[in-house]
């Protein structure tokens, strides 16, 4: 996984010169704890020289041979790779944070922690915040993007989706010198404990109906055999009638 770190490196130099880029990395984090991971390199239309310093067909290679699938992208006057694989582990996105240096994917328990320091290289050659302004107004894009099945517990995204199962960092507005950050777990447990709780209710409802119809059913026919009994001294008490004279 080398190419993808010297690829990032690549964008940063181009960033130096032009400014017209787009990063986008998109990470889809599964309810077994894999992820589907999508990485965008593009630049302004230029030639197709241009496209074959962005990923040759040596490191297109390289990156089948690790499973991972390589398509053109061309949209907005932009042009250039992306690159995709589905149920990447821990382990897997472990060895890409050793090519970057700062990616890393952590599990305690059920907890899991994103941290990225992706902004590491680009310090190194002086990538300040107000060069970070110029470069977005000449129409740059760097974006990450990470999907949950859950709610995050803890976070420093710049947008939030509404329903917060979708975190965006900005990265040409993000200034956290921690990097980015994210912890989460696959599995929302208040909601679970709510759900649990709602069947706990219903069941209980079900029980207590359950016992009334059987108690409304006796007191039916104990009501009933009461009603027989009542009508039979009611005739025995009635006076006999007398027979008829010869």
């Amino acid at each position: 996984m080398k190419k993808i770190r010297s690829l990032f490196i690549f964008i940063i130099c181009i960033l130096a010169l032009t400014g017209c880029v787009r990063f986008d990395a998109t990470m889809d984090v599964k309810l077994n704890g894999k992820m589907d991971v999508s990485i965008c390199y593009a630049m302004v239309d230029m030639g197709d020289r241009d496209l074959e310093e962005i990923l040759s067909d040596e490191q297109m290679e390289d990156y089948k041979e690790n499973g991972w699938d390589v398509e053109g992208y061309k949209n907005g006057g932009y042009s250039g790779y992306i690159i995709r694989k589905e149920n990447v582990s821990a382990d897997e996105l472990s060895d890409i944070s050793d090519e970057f240096k700062s990616l890393k994917l952590t599990r305690k328990g059920l907890k899991y922690s994103l941290e990225w320091d992706i902004f590491r290289d680009a310090r190194d050659r002086d990538f300040s915040g107000d060069y970070r302004s110029y470069v977005k107004m000449s129409g740059a894009q760097m974006k990450l993007t990470v999907n949950l099945p859950a709610k995050a517990q803890a976070h420093n995204a710049t947008h939030v989706s509404r329903d917060g199962k979708t975190y965006e960092w900005d990265l040409l507005n993000f200034d956290d010198p921690d990097g980015i950050y994210l912890d989460f777990m696959l599995i929302d447990f208040k909601l679970m404990a709510a759900a649990v709780g709602l069947l706990l209710a219903l069941i209980i409802v079900e029980v207590v109906i359950f016992k009334w119809l059987k108690n409304r059913k006796k007191s039916g026919k104990s009501g009933g055999n009461a009603g027989g009994k009542l009508l039979s001294s009611l005739k025995s008490l009635a006076p006999k009638g007398k027979g008829k004279k010869k």
